[in-house]
C-alpha cells in the first residue's frame, strides 16, 4: 500500500518547456511509432460543458437500457474504453473551435499522483476525490473534481467502474481531443531519455518537436493558459500526455507554452522509462 502522504510528492508529474540540449553521449532517442504519443487538453465542466452533457445522457441510458449496458460491459470487457460523447448532426464547440471528445484510460502512475489505486482499500483511502469518486461510480454517473485539491484550477471529468468479480477499479477522465492545426502526436516529436540525468534515482523523458510542433503546442497552450496576469491568474486547465491512448501525466497549463522541448518528470525508476520508450517504439 502506497503511503498517502507520499504519494503526491513521488509521483506527481511536471511538465517544463525550454529550448533543445545536445544529448549526451548515453542518452536513448526515439521517434515514437504512429498514434503512440498524444498531447491533449483534458475536458473540464466550463470549457466543455456540451460534451460532459452528453456523456451523461448516455450513462444515464446505460441504468435503464439492458442492450446498451451489455454493449458498454462489451467494451469494458474487451479493454476497450466507453464510446465518445457525440451530439447527431452538431460539433462540439470548445474555446471558439469545433472538437471531438473520448475517455482515455489513466495510467498507474497517473492515478497514483491523484490518491487513487487500481485496486483501492475503501478502509485505507479516505481522500475526498477518492470517496466522491466511488459515490459517482456506485451511482454509474461522472464526477467532475473541481474543488479538490488545488483549488485554482478547472477540475477533471472522471467515469470509472469495477471490474465484475473483481477488486480492480477502471478509471478514465475525458479528453478534449486536440484538432489537425493543433495536433502534437508522433509526427512532430522526438523522444529522448539520458540515462546520465536522473535526480535522487528518477529519470526523465524530453520530448522534442520540430518546428511544426512547437507552433502547434504554442497555439493550443495559448488558447488554453489562463486568463489574467500571474499575481491575478484565473483557473487552469489540464494538459495531459498519453502513450498508446493511456494518460500517463497531466499538468496545470500555468502559461503558453513556447519552446521546442518539454519533459515529463516524477517518480520513474529507469525501468519505469524503458517501459514507456517501448511502448512509444510500438514494442
Amino acid at each position: 500500500m502506497i503511503p498517502r502522504l507520499a504519494v503526491a510528492a513521488v509521483f506527481l508529474m511536471l511538465l517544463s518547456v525550454g529550448c533543445s540540449k545536445k544529448p549526451g553521449p548515453n542518452a536513448v532517442i526515439v521517434k515514437p511509432a504512429a498514434g503512440a504519443f498524444e498531447l491533449h487538453m483534458l475536458a473540464n465542466g466550463t470549457d466543455d460543458a456540451d460534451a460532459i452533457a452528453a456523456a451523461e445522457q448516455y450513462f444515464a441510458k446505460t441504468l435503464k437500457d439492458p442492450e446498451l449496458a451489455a454493449e458498454l460491459k462489451r467494451r469494458l470487457d474487451a479493454g476497450q474504453p466507453p464510446p465518445p460523447p457525440v451530439v447527431q448532426g452538431v460539433p462540439f464547440i470548445a474555446l471558439g473551435k469545433p472538437c471531438t471528445y473520448r475517455w482515455a484510460p489513466v495510467s498507474e502512475h497517473a492515478l497514483n499522483s491523484e490518491q487513487l489505486e487500481a485496486k483501492p482499500d475503501d478502509q485505507a483511502n479516505t481522500s475526498e476525490r477518492y470517496t466522491k469518486l466511488k459515490g459517482a461510480r456506485e451511482r454509474g454517473v461522472l464526477f467532475d473534481d473541481r474543488g479538490i485539491g488545488y483549488s485554482r484550477d478547472f477540475g477533471k471529468i472522471w467515469w470509472s467502474r469495477q471490474r465484475p468479480n473483481s477488486t480492480v477499479v477502471d478509471y478514465f477522465l475525458l479528453v478534449r481531443e486536440s484538432q489537425a492545426d493543433e495536433d502534437v502526436g508522433a509526427e512532430v516529436t522526438e523522444v529522448v531519455w539520458d540515462p546520465d540525468v536522473a535526480k535522487d534515482g528518477t529519470h526523465r523523458l524530453d520530448f522534442r518537436l520540430t518546428a511544426v510542433g512547437k507552433s502547434r503546442l504554442a497555439d493550443m497552450t495559448t488558447r488554453n493558459r489562463p486568463s489574467g496576469k500571474p499575481e491575478n491568474r484565473g483557473p487552469m486547465r489540464r494538459l495531459a500526455i498519453l502513450i498508446r491512448g493511456r494518460i500517463v501525466s497531466s499538468a496545470n497549463l500555468l502559461t503558453a507554452l513556447t519552446g521546442d522541448v518539454f519533459s515529463l518528470t516524477g517518480g520513474f525508476s529507469s525501468e519505469d522509462v524503458k517501459k514507456l520508450i517501448d511502448l512509444m517504439r510500438g514494442e
